[in-house]
């Protein structure tokens, strides 16, 4: 079973998310914050997977990754965020993110990048392609 961690300041989204995965047998929630600061507070002790929003600092070209891939070095990171923001994905990715889907992605769509990221370590959904083949021409 694999430990997953909701980071999102969208309660009623992590909410969702929540009561879908707990239905799953592969995968448990065994934490939900709201922001950074308070998921540190009280960090997990063992957590497989993190998803989260696109972090502050991204456009500054800080790594907001870096403090959860140094806390948890064996977590992949699934970001999600929400269309106008899609064409981050690519930044994300190299500052750490493991996956990337849009808030308006079904459910099962996010189920398809977990499973991704579990068996192949990585997952951008369909919906971020082209903006992710965007980023790459520019």
């Amino acid at each position: 079973m694999y430990k997953v961690s909701l980071l999102d300041e969208d309660i009623i989204l992590m909410a969702r998310i929540s009561d879908f995965l707990m239905e799953k047998e592969k995968y448990i929630v065994i934490s939900k914050n709201s922001d950074v600061a308070s998921f540190f507070k009280r960090p997990p002790f063992i957590v497989n997977i993190i998803i989260t929003n696109l972090l502050p600092n991204y456009l500054e070209k800080i790594n907001p990754y870096k403090s959860l891939k140094k806390e948890f070095p064996l977590a992949k990171i699934l970001v999600l965020t929400h269309q106008e923001f899609a064409s981050k994905a690519y930044e994300a990715m190299k500052m750490g993110a493991d996956g990337f889907c849009l808030k308006s992605d079904s459910l099962e769509d996010l189920e398809k990048g977990l499973d991704n990221i579990v068996e192949f370590g990585n997952y951008v959904s369909n919906s971020v392609l082209p903006f992710m083949v965007k980023s790459f021409r520019a």
